[in-house]
């Protein structure tokens, strides 16, 4: 029983977000804010040894997380080990603080989400003002007005 819908991204962050979140990491999607692990690391490949889990930890510990890049480009088979000592104990690793580059995209979800809402409102009411007709009575444009109000 584990976490078959969990889907893990190996990938490489430029200095975009400034050198304390590039390098290379473990997460749930490219540039996300649930990442597991990272390594400093600037090299073309990931590197086997030197990961930091989890992300933010002091220290990355010897033999807690090992990735064997040969065949690099196809998904490269990490090893995780978790312990008492990593706070982990077998489950998934906690949340990190979003980074900068997710916070930017939660908002721009966020935001995206609300726009549509409000453009479904607006078309609903401009379809129902059609409706009316040419001459429509200033109880019907009243309501019209309260309804965009709402929005």
């Amino acid at each position: 029983a584990g976490h078959e819908e969990i889907k893990v991204f190996l990938y490489y962050w430029d200095q975009r977000d400034g050198s304390d979140f590039s390098g290379w990491w473990f997460g749930d999607q490219v540039g996300g804010s649930q990442v597991w692990a990272r390594s400093a690391s600037h090299g073309a490949a990931p590197p086997r040894t030197g990961w930091k889990v989890p992300w933010d930890a002091p220290r990355a510990e010897p033999g807690l997380l090992c990735v064997n890049a040969a065949g690099f480009g196809a998904a490269p088979a990490p090893t995780y080990a978790p312990s008492a000592a990593n706070g982990f104990g077998g489950g998934p690793p906690p949340a990190p603080p979003v980074s900068p580059a997710g916070a930017l995209a939660s908002k721009l979800r966020k935001a995206t989400g609300q726009v549509e809402a409000l453009e479904g409102a607006v078309l609903s009411v401009v379809a129902a003002a059609k409706a009316l007709g040419p001459n429509p009575g200033s109880s019907a444009v009243q309501d019209m007005q309260q309804q965009l109000q709402k929005q």
